[in-house]
């Protein structure tokens, strides 16, 4: 929330064109995703020396055939699911963010995971067990929790919103465990293992819909940065400016709920990359401006989830972590950090 004072220096700020330094921005955090998806090629719970995996990068050959298979196979493709899956997350938390102007909501905290997580249970109940179906449910499910929250927001203060979230997630996860209850053990596995969140080996299918959602939904959201920079100074000056709120709220919920749906449909309700890597990019270059913030936060979440599957691998020991156990480590931190800055700032 910005106080009155502060919105004129800010709209100045929007307004301004970008300076000729901040390409460096860019180049620096994209060098970092580089690195950590190169790393996330060369590492693995299956031990590849590094010149073979060069080699095989590089196309002279592997010194063992089964190699070239598990990096072609396996790691490039689940690399690029991280990539894509960080991007979308990281997205999807920032527009929540910037439209509720709220620095803690995010598509798990408002209850879009919860929501894509109950329409995954239909799904799966009624024997789907990948491809569209599964993204479809996931999406129709983050949609209706995104609706519900959307009409909240207008008749609640943020903070409540929030509580209205966590208690939408407390029902979803009520009408999940009905469902479980009359399931099949192997409905039942299938689900348990899903939620735990996981960059597993995706399918064809699988990676060409994150490969046409998440640039898609990127697009969305770069056309929407006018929209977005005169809604951190409320409603009153968005209409000044002759946009529509509206207009702004639906591209919100459309991006939001692919981004959420698709996502928590392949890869599980991977929480915390929402709220994490927008606020690391704002915290760290300290900017507000919209039209640095969509692209910064998508590497960052990419890097994000790449760093993170880097350590469910547990390289050489032949074992692989549960995603959502190694994205708390680096994401409650970052929500505690920010509820204590919000505090203070209101103070």
């Amino acid at each position: 929330m910005l106080l009155p004072n502060q919105k004129p220096k800010l709209a100045s700020t929007l307004l301004n064109p970008l300076p000729v330094y901040r390409p460096a921005l860019f180049l620096t955090l994209a060098a970092l995703v580089a690195a950590l998806f190169t790393a996330d090629l060369f590492l693995g719970s299956v031990s590849i020396p590094f010149s073979d995996t060069f080699n095989i990068l590089t196309g002279n050959g592997p010194a063992r055939k089964e190699w070239e298979m598990v990096i072609f196979a396996i790691r490039l493709p689940k690399a690029l699911t991280a990539l894509l899956c960080g991007v979308g997350l990281s997205l999807g938390g920032l527009l929540t963010q910037s439209l509720f102007r709220n620095p803690l909501t995010g598509p798990d905290v408002l209850g879009l995971t919860s929501g894509a997580g109950v329409g995954v249970a239909f799904a799966v109940m009624a024997g789907f067990s990948a491809g569209f179906p599964l993204s479809l449910a996931a999406s129709a499910g983050a949609a209706i929790s995104f609706s519900i929250i959307s009409m909240a927001a207008s008749r609640v203060s943020n903070n409540t919103l929030l509580i209205i979230g966590l208690m939408f997630s407390a029902f979803a996860s009520a009408i999940v465990s009905v469902l479980q209850f009359f399931s099949g053990s192997a409905q039942l596995q299938q689900y348990t293992i899903w939620t735990m969140g996981s960059i597993s080996i995706p399918s064809g299918e699988q990676l060409g819909i994150l490969s046409i959602a998440i640039p898609a939904c990127l697009v969305l959201a770069f056309t929407s940065v006018k929209s977005l920079n005169a809604n951190l100074l409320g409603d009153f000056y968005l209409k000044s400016a002759g946009l529509n709120p509206a207009v702004l709220r639906w591209k919100v919920l459309i991006s939001a709920s692919v981004l959420t749906g698709i996502i928590t449909a392949i890869c599980g309700p991977v929480t915390f990359i929402g709220i994490a890597g927008p606020h690391l990019v704002k915290q760290f270059f300290r900017i507000t401006d919209h039209r640095l913030l969509v692209p910064l936060s998508a590497l960052s979440g990419a890097g994000l989830v790449l760093l993170c599957d880097l350590l469910t691998q547990l390289p050489g020991s032949g074992s692989i972590l549960p995603l959502n156990a190694v994205t708390a480590l680096f994401g409650a931190p970052v929500v505690i950090w920010v509820i204590l800055r919000t505090k203070e700032s209101g103070r």
